[in-house]
């Protein structure tokens, strides 16, 4: 058990958990750039659900590869804060070397690259600037954009542009309709990146991070995440997006809650509500999905549960 605990802690130290918004944006994309989602309202009978695809399976990994060597980096330039924060410890608290995690990070690093090659130099550029700024100017002086509340919050909801690009890219070409109809996708990401800083201000103030939170303050962070799902919605309605539509339609409420609320725990339900249903939606059109989330899920909370007795992940205020 213990040895099969050690390999998990190098599976975790890439957030696996997190790697589900990212995917669930990428599918967006590529959902979108079928045209299916732009035609009405998602009828699950009358969609044509992607159950085993090459094409969308190889650009899971690729993108995988990708976050998870990019999470790494952060992670490595976030011991301090992460301590303070009491998460995300496994560098910190020594249970991967920091010269492994390096290592790891490198490697998922060139292998996201050699498989972006397999999908055309627009894509593997794609992949090229999300890894520059996730890995690189998001995380290293003298950039370092998640030290700051405007860069840091542009940062992050470009994060999921590109994503969103990659997926498109899968099936489409690069164009206006791409640029479009990936603008309500930007503002939603945007909205649930600017909850994922709330949880983290004490620890972000002590090792002197700057984020939007930690500048303007709790009531002005959840009101910009207010007016960014409004623009997600109002975007999703004039470009017929019927499945974001009907997404941001459930989660708007928990955004405005959260505001009414002006607490963290309500933040950072409302963050994972609103992942939670974006995932669902996908699952829709993509019924394997479905079966990773609950697979990582069971898994991840069995990993937490044995290695540190967290109770994690969990659909919690906390």
């Amino acid at each position: 058990m213990n040895f099969f605990l050690k390999m998990l802690d190098y599976v975790y130290i890439n957030r696996p958990v997190l790697f589900f918004p990212g995917w669930v944006t990428m599918l967006a994309g590529y959902y979108t750039a079928t045209g299916e989602s732009i035609s009405g309202f998602p009828i699950p009978w009358e969609l044509e659900p992607v159950f085993w695809d090459e094409t969308v399976f190889l650009a899971l990994v690729m993108l995988g590869a990708a976050m998870g060597g990019c999470f790494i980096f952060n992670q490595l330039k976030d011991v301090d804060t992460d301590r303070k924060n009491n998460k995300l410890f496994l560098i910190g608290q020594g249970y991967v070397p920091v010269t492994h995690a390096y290592l790891e990070g490198i490697l998922l690093t060139i292998v996201s690259l050699l498989l972006a090659l397999n999908f055309g130099l627009t894509l593997f550029f794609t992949i090229v600037v999300f890894i520059l700024l996730t890995g690189y100017l998001y995380n290293f002086q003298p950039f370092s954009f998640k030290s700051f509340p405007i860069r840091g919050l542009i940062s992050n909801a470009s994060m999921g542009w590109l994503v969103f690009f990659v997926g498109w890219l899968l099936i489409a070409p690069a164009n206006t309709d791409m640029f479009w109809h990936s603008l309500p996708f930007l503002f939603y990401n945007g909205a649930l990146c600017l909850l994922t800083t709330i949880p983290d201000v004490l620890g972000d103030k002590e090792s002197g991070k700057i984020t939007f939170p930690v500048r303007y303050g709790l009531k002005a962070a959840l009101l910009k995440t207010v007016i960014l799902g409004a623009l997600a919605l109002a975007m999703s309605i004039m470009l017929s997006n019927g499945f974001l539509f009907l997404v941001l339609l459930i989660a708007m409420p928990m955004f405005i809650w959260a505001y009414i609320k002006q607490t963290t725990a309500a933040a950072v339900i409302a963050l994972k509500m609103g992942i939670f249903f974006l995932s669902l939606g996908i699952c829709v059109k993509f019924p394997p999905f479905f079966c990773m989330i609950l697979g990582t899920y069971w898994i991840t909370r069995f990993y937490y549960k044995q290695r540190f007795g967290f109770d994690y992940p969990n659909f919690k205020g906390q």
